[in-house]
C-alpha cells in the first residue's frame, strides 16, 4: 500500500512537515509512505523547498526587533516566507497601524537576481501596509504635502508624492492564498490583526490613498491577490511581482498529481474543517488533484465544522477531537492525535480490504470520528 501524505499546517500546533510525520507515525509498517508537507503560500512554505539551502539575513520583524530569518536558495530558484519575518505570531504586539513590512527587505534584496525564480509565500503577515515599509526598505521615499516621510501605515491617508524603487531584476512569483484586491483588504484582515474599527477605517482610507499615489491608472489594485499580506501583494505586482494562487503553483511545483496517480491513498488535513475550505484552501486543492489523478482522499482536522461532501474528491474527513475537550488541550495532542487517527483509518482500511469482496476504502462522503 502506497500512501501519499499531504497536510497543510495546524496553525498554533504543527507544521505541515511535522504534521506529515505524525500521520506516518501511525501507519502500518508495511505501508509505503510518500511525505509530501505543503503550504498555499503561509505558514511552513519554506519548508515545501526540501531541495533549497536555508541561508540567514539579520533583519527585523514586523515591530523592528531584530531577528534572523532564513531564506531558501536552490538550482534556479529563491523562496522566501513571509510569516517567518513578518509573521503574526512573531510578535505579541497587534497593531497594524504600526506593523511594517520593512523586514522583509534584507531577504528580498538577497533572493531576486537576473537567471532565476524568486517565490515569496504571502500567507500569515501582521501587517497593513500596502507594502510600504518593503518599498521603503528597497530605495523607495514617500512624501506628504509638507514634504515629509512618510513612513507607517498610520500616514499612509497623507501620501501625495511617491519615489518609488525599481522594478524587480528578475523573475518573482508572489503565492497568495486569497483573491482578495487591494481596496477592503483592511476591513477583511485588520481585525484579526489587532485593529479596532477606528484604525480599520483609518488604514482602508491609507490603502485608498496609496493606490491613488502608486497606481493612478489601477493595473496593481485590482488584481486578484493584491491584498494579500495587508496589501503587500499590491506592492510587489507594482515591482512587477506575479501573483499566483498558492495552493495551485505549490501542487505543480511538488508533481503532486503524478504522486497522486502512484499512491493508493491521499491523506491531507489542516487545523479547521469548515466552509471556508471548499473556497480554494489547500485542502480542497489536494482533495480536487487526488480525484483527478483516481485517488481516494481523507482529511484530518483539528476540528470539523462542515461537509465533506462540499469539496469534491475529498471521501473522509475525520476530526482528531476524541470528544468535548478543551482548545489548548486538543492543540497540545495534535501530533499524538494525528498517529492515533491515521491508524484508525488504515485498521479500516485493510480490514475492508479482507472483507469477502473487498478492496478497501471508506466509502464515498464519510463524515466522522474515530
Amino acid at each position: 500500500m502506497r500512501v501519499l501524505i499531504a497536510p497543510d499546517a495546524f496553525k498554533g500546533a504543527l507544521t505541515a512537515r511535522e504534521a506529515a510525520a505524525a500521520v506516518a507515525r501511525g501507519l502500518p509498517e508495511d505501508w509505503d509512505v510518500d511525505l509530501c508537507p505543503l503550504s498555499d503560500g503561509g505558514e511552513g512554505f519554506l519548508d515545501v523547498f526540501e531541495d533549497a539551502e536555508h541561508h540567514l539575513v539579520p533583519t527585523e520583524d514586523a515591530y523592528g526587533a531584530p531577528i534572523r530569518a532564513a531564506y531558501g536558495l536552490g538550482d534556479g530558484f529563491a523562496a522566501i516566507e513571509v510569516a517567518r519575518v513578518i509573521g503574526l505570531y512573531l510578535n505579541r504586539a497587534r497593531d497594524p497601524l504600526r506593523a511594517s513590512t520593512g523586514g522583509l527587505a534584507p531577504l528580498v534584496s538577497a533572493a531576486v537576481a537576473p537567471g532565476r525564480t524568486t517565490f515569496i509565500g504571502l500567507g500569515g503577515s501582521a501587517t497593513v501596509d500596502g507594502g510600504l515599509g518593503l518599498l521603503r526598505g528597497l530605495g523607495g521615499a514617500f512624501f506628504d504635502a509638507h514634504g515629509r516621510e512618510v513612513t507607517s501605515p498610520a500616514a499612509l491617508v497623507d501620501v501625495v508624492r511617491a519615489d518609488v524603487s525599481p522594478s524587480f531584476d528578475g523573475d518573482v512569483v508572489a503565492l497568495v492564498d486569497v483573491d482578495q484586491r487591494l481596496l477592503g483588504a483592511a476591513e477583511v484582515f485588520g481585525p484579526q490583526k489587532g485593529a479596532d474599527t477606528a484604525a480599520v477605517s483609518r488604514l482602508e482610507r491609507g490603502l485608498l490613498r496609496w493606490a491613488e499615489v502608486l497606481d493612478p491608472d489601477g493595473r496593481h489594485r485590482d488584481v486578484p491577490g493584491a491584498g494579500a499580506a495587508g496589501g503587500l501583494g499590491f506592492a510587489l505586482s507594482c515591482l512587477g511581482a506575479r501573483l499566483v494562487p498558492g495552493a495551485e503553483a505549490i501542487l505543480e511545483r511538488v508533481a503532486f498529481l503524478g504522486r497522486a496517480r502512484r499512491a493508493g491513498l491521499v491523506f491531507t488535513g489542516e487545523g479547521r474543517f469548515d466552509a471556508q475550505t471548499a473556497q480554494g484552501k489547500l485542502v480542497a486543492a489536494v482533495a480536487a488533484e487526488a480525484r483527478r489523478a483516481n485517488t481516494p482522499c481523507i482529511a484530518l482536522a483539528g476540528e470539523v465544522a462542515g461537509a465533506a461532501a462540499s469539496v469534491p474528491g475529498l471521501d473522509a474527513v475525520f476530526s482528531l477531537a476524541p470528544g468535548p475537550c478543551r482548545r489548548g488541550d486538543a492543540m497540545a495532542a495534535t501530533a499524538e492525535r494525528l498517529a492515533q487517527v491515521a491508524a484508525a483509518v488504515a485498521a479500516t482500511w485493510n480490514a475492508a480490504a479482507r472483507s469477502p469482496g473487498g478492496d478497501g476504502g471508506l466509502g464515498s462522503s464519510a463524515i466522522g470520528r474515530l
